[in-house]
């Protein structure tokens, strides 16, 4: 870490510091009411803090210090030539409230007391300095971050780099692949006039990105993203779905040469008829291959879901659910569903995707102590010899709680239609935290929402909600909080009663 030093007291004291990543010396100078016969602390002057190339060759014409700040933007060109000082100053008017953030760090008490005034100025100082350097490297990781999606989202939409030198085997064996799924379309399951529905969505310019789309029997609709490599037919693609269980099906796709043309006639292997498919179609199953494999088995996937998905949609119909925000992922087998027309008791659950209707795994109960303690224990009672799976969750779970799931209110004008009446974090004073604060810039994608309030006081009388994470940054301020194997315990802020939060939080 470099250090701040001395390098003048006349007529104010002057201090600099050595940026190796840079190449250059951060220079401050005090304030100018310093008064060498005072007692008073001496503050950096953050207006004062600027920038000097070390290697000669690339000073500016002048050969002085650059200011970092009051400067207008065309004279950063005209004093430096240098490219680590450019990107350095550049950066520096695209960052908000820089400036006042230092001008904190200069009035900041030091962590360590300082023996004399000159040492408090140093101290100070080394602040300022470290603060900036902070500043300009989340600068250059946020521009870093942006160009990575940047480059991302053009390999999502745009294919390969060099599109155009695809080899001719990819084209070949694509359109073929294409040809043969919009071949064996069926028709959609809700169409009586034998509508056939279109197996490809979406194609990517180069053809190396196929979005494929299906209906399911309750008229939900699915897409399977498959990207291909420039090795296609022979590379396995890579898929991107949104399933609540593994979805890895074979690849098997071959090829052999006629006339010793090297693009290749392409040939399917033939597949075990237990891979999918029933006894109808086994005849056609063994022409499948490639694409065309992927697709059944995609489908089969989808029907095995159908069970866990109805029972999920009746919780979200029916109930008010806390989180996730809805709709929801299809992935996402869990959901937090309020108990009480407050929402300031809630369960958490897990569905089985392999048996929907089975007593649901990893079951937590959110709210006061008393209130909680009696849903808990009426629910371990049910669970162990009265839970029927014949029925469905959401009648189980209102038979063992003795109560009917409140529905979500009506939050027309709310933004947030399944969080318009929950209490707010009485420390934040936020219903949900952000999820990520780099990504505010980002207009392309949806924001995601974050975590709800979901620690309570215990104090019936007070029952304020907290985000999990405020409350431990709380407890951890207090001088009287304890710690005791994985949890921290202090005191309410509004009243006083003693509770506690994970420190994983």
């Amino acid at each position: 870490m470099p250090c701040c030093l001395l390098t003048g007291l006349d007529p104010q004291p002057e201090c600099c510091v050595y940026v190796p990543e840079f190449e250059v010396t951060l220079g401050l100078t005090a304030a100018d009411s310093y008064n060498p016969n005072a007692n008073s602390p001496i503050y950096p002057l953050v207006s004062s803090l600027s920038i000097l190339s070390m290697d000669p060759s690339k000073r500016s014409v002048k050969d002085v210090k650059i200011p970092i700040f009051g400067t207008e933007k065309g004279e950063w060109k005209e004093c430096d030539t240098s490219s680590s000082i450019s990107r350095l100053v550049q950066a520096v008017p695209q960052m908000p409230s820089l400036e006042e953030r230092l001008a904190d760090m200069a009035r900041a008490k030091p962590a360590k007391e300082a023996t004399s005034r000159l040492e408090d100025f140093l101290c100070r100082s080394q602040a300022v300095v470290d603060e900036f350097l902070a500043a300009v490297d989340q600068y250059y990781q946020k521009l870093q971050r942006q160009q990575q999606q940047s480059n991302s989202t053009r390999s999502r939409v745009g294919g390969h780099e060099n599109a155009s030198f695809l080899p001719m085997p990819f084209y070949s064996a694509i359109l073929e692949q294409l040809y043969t799924l919009e071949q064996n379309e069926q028709p959609t399951n809700n169409d009586t006039d034998e509508k056939k529905e279109s197996a490809v969505v979406d194609l990517s310019d180069d053809l190396s990105c196929v979005t494929l789309g299906y209906t399911d029997t309750a008229g939900r609709k699915h897409e399977l993203v498959a990207e291909l490599p420039r090795s296609f037919p022979f590379g396995k693609p890579t898929w991107t779905v949104d399933l609540p269980i593994v979805f890895d099906p074979p690849w098997v796709f071959s090829a052999t040469k006629q006339n010793n043309n090297d693009s290749g006639s392409f040939k399917p292997r033939k597949r075990p008829r237990s891979s999918f498919g029933d006894s109808e179609n086994r005849g056609k199953d063994e022409d499948m291959f490639g694409l065309v494999m992927v697709y059944e088995c995609w489908k089969e996937a989808l029907g095995r879901c159908q069970g866990i998905w109805d029972e999920l949609f009746d919780l979200d119909s029916e109930g008010w659910i806390l989180e996730p925000q809805l709709p929801a992922p299809r992935a996402d087998c869990t959901r937090r569903i309020a108990l009480v027309d407050t929402g300031l008791v809630s369960m958490v659950l897990t569905l089985d995707e392999t048996n929907p209707r089975s007593v649901p795994s990893a079951v937590r109960f959110l709210g006061s102590g008393p209130n909680v303690h009696a849903l808990r224990t009426s629910y371990q009672s049910y669970t162990r010899d009265s839970w029927s799976e014949q029925e469905s969750v959401r009648w189980n779970l209102q038979k063992c709680l003795g109560l009917t799931l409140p529905k979500a209110p009506n939050a027309a004008n709310s933004d947030e239609p399944n969080t318009a009446q929950i209490a707010e974090c009485g420390i934040c004073y936020t219903h949900r935290l952000p999820m990520d604060e780099d990504d505010d810039d980002d207009e392309e994608e949806p924001q995601q929402l974050g975590q709800l309030p979901d620690a309570l006081c215990g104090n019936t009388t007070c029952a304020r909600c907290y985000h999990e994470s405020c409350l431990l940054e709380w407890l951890q301020s207090l001088p009287s909080a304890r710690i005791s194997f994985d949890r921290i315990f202090g005191t309410c802020p509004y009243c006083f009663q003693a509770i506690s939060v994970s420190t994983s939080s």
